[in-house]
């Protein structure tokens, strides 16, 4: 539910926008570049989201020749990846197509680099859909998803110019790689603002690109490159602080009397029209488009409540007097106790970073259950016990939860160490 036309802080905006500087945001004010933006009196703020997101660098000459070209005639491509935590989709990938005379860009999400053809026929669709024009060059480093027999022939049979940059010299691609950098940066930025787990780095990377065809590039302040692309203003009336809670309405035939009418989710990005977004459902770790949805756009970090014992993997926030809550406000997951918690008892409220950790680790009050029996001493006594499947599937929720904290990194044994089995306090515990 969007009630709009009102003014808010240059802070909130920032955020809404993926943490673009206020003087970027004062532009489009005055110059008027899209519809639906208006702030308050600048305020100075800190954001821990931008200094986690990038670091200063020494500018890098870019290489690439800028041609006089029109919106679709020249478009710039490179891959990032692989990235270690695939999304919520599975992805490890993305490849990132900008045009050269508008700016604007699209991004695509892939298992593997063998999903770079698709990614071109399908973006070459748009770009006619879009813009009535066919793409006559397109310039990639010369990585094997690039360099390869199919594609060129693919390109050939659709008479399209493959500039590929001389061997070791990305900078000759420097617009599609500076791309993939910025966008990386956006989403780091905005994951680590709201305390968002690393499955939601595709989400990121999507709304990160969504927003920058929105907002005024270096080399054009009069017009953002979704204006030059689609020949009209954009409006960001519709723009939410990324990784916000929303709340989205649950239809009267999927109700009981006393059911809530609403379910809590995270807003991880926006859908094909400007009343959609998209949501990511903690439950059942999946991403919904919706249009029925209001959201809390709280300035604060993402506070998760959760009740029993801290677990070592779990990373706990400073516990100040503030940060503990009432726990007044109960959905579909209250009923699911941690172990060691009877029925109604009142145990302090500890605040943690990551929503999803809360999840993996309260997933079903089956596994509770399981605590009554006696817990196995071994991998193998768990696997052939009656419970085998819900042993199977908490070790490897576990096992995920470790991934997703980096708790280890994956290197070769240098040539002057040795394995060892099981260092004291390393063994696992079934429990």
């Amino acid at each position: 539910m969007l009630t709009e036309r009102e003014t808010h802080s240059f802070e909130l905006w920032h955020q809404r926008l993926g943490h673009i500087s206020v003087e970027k945001i004062k532009t489009m004010m005055q110059r008027k570049l899209v519809d639906g933006l208006r702030a308050t009196a600048e305020e100075k703020f800190f954001c821990e989201g931008c200094v986690f997101g990038s670091m200063t660098r020494k500018p890098h000459k870019e290489v690439t020749e800028r041609r006089q070209s029109v919106p679709g005639e020249i478009i710039h491509a490179d891959v990032c990846g692989p990235f270690i935590h695939p999304s919520v989709g599975g992805n490890r990938y993305f490849i990132c197509f900008k045009d050269e005379s508008s700016g604007y860009r699209k991004v695509y999400f892939m298992k593997t680099k063998d999903e770079v053809l698709r990614c071109l026929k399908t973006v070459l669709t748009e770009i006619k859909q879009e813009t009535g024009r066919d793409v006559q060059r397109i310039r990639t480093d010369r990585g094997t998803e690039f360099a390869n027999r199919e594609l060129d022939n693919f390109l050939t049979e659709k008479k399209i110019v493959h500039e590929k940059t001389p061997p070791y010299t990305p900078q000759c691609n420097g617009m599609a790689e500076r791309e993939n950098r910025t966008l990386v940066e956006k989403a780091r930025a905005m994951l680590h603002t709201r305390n968002l787990p690393r499955c939601l780095w595709a989400e990121a990377v999507h709304t990160a690109a969504y927003l920058l065809n929105r907002i005024p590039n270096r080399k054009e302040i009069t017009k953002t490159p979704y204006e030059e692309w689609f020949g009209r203003r954009p409006t960001v009336e519709h723009l939410r602080i990324f990784g916000c809670d929303a709340y989205v309405h649950i239809p009267d035939q999927h109700q009981r009397k006393f059911d809530p009418k609403a379910r809590k989710v995270i807003f991880v990005g926006y859908g094909p029209s400007n009343k959609m977004f998209r949501v990511f459902d903690t439950n059942k770790h999946r991403v919904d488009e919706v249009t029925d949805v209001q959201f809390n756009e709280s300035l604060q970090k993402r506070l998760v409540l959760i009740d029993g014992q801290e677990d070592s993997w779990m990373q706990t926030a400073d516990k100040d007097e503030d940060d503990f809550l009432e726990d007044d406000i109960t959905d579909d997951k209250t009923e699911k106790r941690g172990p060691g918690r009877p029925p109604g008892s009142k145990n302090k409220i500890k605040v943690i970073s990551n929503p999803l950790k809360m999840e993996l680790r309260s997933k079903s009050t089956e596994r509770t259950a399981m605590l009554a029996a006696a817990d196995p001493l071994t991998e193998e006594e768990a696997l052939e016990g009656a419970n085998a499947e819900k042993w199977k599937e908490a070790m490897l929720e576990e096992i995920s939860a470790l991934h997703m904290n980096d708790t280890w990194i994956l290197t070769d044994l240098p040539a002057d160490r040795k394995t060892i089995q099981y260092p004291v306090g390393s063994e696992g515990v079934l429990k």
